[in-house]
């Protein structure tokens, strides 16, 4: 019999305050999934009694792991701590990291089922522009996602080309592949895709769309699935796929008018 997976929950945060929204969130974070380990991610220099008396309040501990405080200056900061190996290899004595952000809400600790499939990646679908069609979907959105580290760890140190690829991705055109090329000739350096694409894209999107078709491709499950894993937009078709009793493990982002509506969707 194989052993459990092993996962820690990684909240990441760069406040020492809390918004009302992110108060709900955190403590739903710690009251569903407070059996698990729990790990702020943050750097050396914030405030934590905030985060440290919810906590208390909630009967929870958690534990914190620090970087750079450059890692938290802004959104692109952030997009580059996610692509980061450092990041990884600080949570290479767990099997899995759950990514719950805190504008994400939890419904219920569904954590080691999830983990039993053993997928490499796991979020939200995320829809392709005016499309509600789930065949089109990819998954999956990151602020509230599944993560195996040894997939990321690879995946992050991997050596790339847009060129090479066991099939084609539609995330990839012609267009990147030239600016690609042009960077190339440029810089007079052999880039890394990941860093070429990390200018352009969120981390999710290049874990999602763009290592398709290469060697560390993630795997997934398909788009329908991924609804109970976790939504962010476009819940009224998961809602009508699923059915009215449906609820997944959490939701990324759009929660909020579904909660104060006492869960009436």
């Amino acid at each position: 019999m194989s052993k459990e997976p092993t996962c820690a929950v990684v909240v990441p945060v760069y406040r020492n305050t809390l918004s009302e929204n992110e108060g709900v969130s955190f403590n739903r974070c710690l009251t569903v999934l407070g059996k698990h380990p729990i790990i702020l991610v943050t750097y050396p220099e914030l405030d934590m009694t905030a985060y440290r008396e919810r906590a208390i309040a909630c009967g929870v501990d958690f534990s914190v792991r620090y970087f750079n405080r450059k890692r938290f200056t802004s959104v692109h900061a952030y997009n580059g701590l996610m692509l980061a190996p450092e990041f990884y290899d600080a949570f290479q004595d767990f099997d899995y990291i759950l990514i719950c952000q805190l504008d994400a809400y939890v419904f219920e600790d569904r954590l080691m089922e999830w983990c039993s499939k053993r997928y490499d990646y796991i979020g939200a679908p995320i829809f392709a522009p005016g499309s509600e069609d789930i065949r089109l979907a990819t998954v999956g959105n990151g602020g509230f996602s599944l993560r195996r580290v040894a997939a990321f760890q690879e995946a992050v140190l991997a050596k790339l080309s847009p060129f090479v690829r066991r099939k084609p991705n539609p995330y990839i055109t012609w267009s990147k592949k030239l600016a690609y090329f042009l960077m190339l000739a440029v810089s007079g350096r052999n880039l890394r895709l990941r860093d070429y694409l990390t200018y352009w894209v969120p981390e999710d999107i290049f874990f999602s769309f763009a290592l398709q078709g290469t060697e560390v491709e993630m795997y997934v499950p398909n788009a329908l699935e991924a609804t109970w894993f976790g939504l962010e937009g476009n819940a009224r078709l998961a809602f009508a796929q699923n059915g009215k009793n449906y609820l997944p493990f959490g939701w990324h982002a759009t929660w909020i008018d579904f909660v104060k509506n006492e869960y009436r969707f």
